[in-house]
């Protein structure tokens, strides 16, 4: 069990709809992640840890732990800090654009009040400014991912495009790509729709996540050859 208790430093690094997210810097210089709900915390946290128990009874790659604790009162996910090392994890899904600033202060009557109140995902706005020049193994990456994806849809497991997070490597013009199941709100049990509709389902909400990490994170002319690639290898699997 993590002892929060032990906290010597508390950085913000992400916001979402769901959830605010800090990283913990504890006493013995270990690093966690911390995930604070902002609706009906028992809800919120009670689905994370059955959705996360689902995944890491498969054996797709996820975090190492998932555990309950109470910091200040309050009880809070603490998980793996999956960029305490080399690797860097992103989500598409959590970069902040200039074009969705603009909407936002549409949205607001041209206020720019979401600056202000939601923290960047630091990390996506890293790599979103720094592109990513070469990915080494996306065919055998791909690969990995289909067989992960077909065992969800043989056990009756739906996974939405934003819980995938990539793992790129900083600093290397040539980078090596992993994913982890880190965003586990929408994983979602569904005993009512068949192997087929749901296998397709899958590869549909993974599609969607690796042309938006692509569209973000590499560099246009590796861009363009990744997507061809990907196109090509994800026909052969659709039913």
């Amino acid at each position: 069990m993590i002892d929060l208790n032990n906290i010597v430093a508390k950085e913000g690094i992400g916001e979402g709809g769901n959830w605010k997210v800090y990283r913990c810097l504890l006493q013995d210089c270990s690093s966690v992640i911390v995930k604070e709900s902002k609706g009906f915390v028992d809800m919120a946290i009670k689905g994370s840890i059955k959705k996360y128990q689902l995944i890491k009874a498969l054996d797709i790659p996820t975090t190492s732990f998932l555990e309950v604790v109470s910091l200040d009162g309050k009880s809070v996910l603490v998980t793996e800090d999956l960029n305490s090392n080399n690797l860097c994890f992103v989500s598409p899904n959590s970069v902040k654009t200039e074009t969705d600033e603009l909407l936002a202060c549409l949205r607001d009557n041209f206020i720019p009040c979401l600056s202000s109140e939601r923290i960047d995902s630091k990390a996506e706005q890293y790599f979103y400014k720094n592109k990513i020049k070469e990915i080494s193994n996306f065919p055998s990456f791909l690969q990995r991912v289909k067989e992960d994806i077909n065992k969800a849809a043989c056990h009756n497991i739906s996974i939405a495009f934003d819980s995938y997070f990539f793992s790129i490597e900083k600093g290397k013009s040539c980078s090596v790509i992993d994913y982890r199941i880190a965003d586990w709100d929408n994983i979602e049990e569904c005993e009512d729709i068949d192997f087929k509709e749901l296998l397709n389902a899958n590869i549909g909400e993974f599609q969607e996540a690796v042309f938006k990490f692509l569209e973000l994170f590499v560099q246009e002319g590796e861009k363009r050859e990744l997507y061809q690639s990907f196109t090509s290898d994800l026909t052969s699997v659709i039913l």
